[in-house]
């Protein structure tokens, strides 16, 4: 499934082709994943498509990958507020991403990340957290601190939405099995 934005740049479904490679300018002589994940917090979109077109795995194995703080490439592209980086990883396929992959520790999830950025830029976030919650991201899901993405966000348009998508969901919002963070 493709939960693209189509007012963002890319429009592929797949892995990009080897072009040069750009991403050497981003840590020389790291691997694919290294570069990606560095790329994936400071948000270069061309970059970070050099990044994939040398990454020689499958796109289900890419979005798999963590790096060494266990963080997936769809953690840091939300977590540092990057939704073309964001929506690019979510446009792979064939497979759908698993979005309810928690963080070590703390066990957040894409969209806790989404909520509660490290970066101060609010419409970047704004446009995380729905592109998320169009690809099927479960905002009713807690992390290790027994909070939800709402509980955590400083962002009141944030919250609106994820209540907003709360309220649209189910109108029963006990917690189940199924929302509690995975690792």
């Amino acid at each position: 499934m493709n939960y693209s934005n189509p007012n963002l740049r890319h429009s592929s479904n797949s892995l990009p082709s080897k072009s040069r490679n750009a991403s050497d300018e981003v840590l020389p002589g790291a691997t694919p994943m290294e570069r990606m994940a560095r790329v994936a917090r400071t948000g270069n979109l061309d970059v970070f498509q050099a990044a994939i077109a040398d990454y020689e795995g499958s796109p289900a194995d890419l979005l798999k990958e963590r790096d060494g703080s266990g963080s997936t490439l769809l953690h840091l592209a939300a977590e540092y507020a990057n939704p073309a980086i964001l929506d690019l990883l979510l446009s792979l396929g064939p497979e759908e991403p698993d979005l309810h992959a928690s963080t070590p520790g703390d066990r957040n999830t894409p969209l806790h990340l989404a909520a509660n950025p490290r970066v101060q830029d609010e419409e970047a976030a704004i446009e995380c957290v729905r592109l998320l919650l169009a690809a099927g991201a479960n905002p009713k899901i807690i992390n290790g601190e027994r909070e939800r993405p709402e509980d955590i966000t400083p962002s009141p348009t944030i919250r609106a939405l994820l209540r907003q998508q709360l309220a649209v969901g189910r109108s029963d919002v006990a917690l189940d099995e199924d929302d509690i963070a995975d690792d």
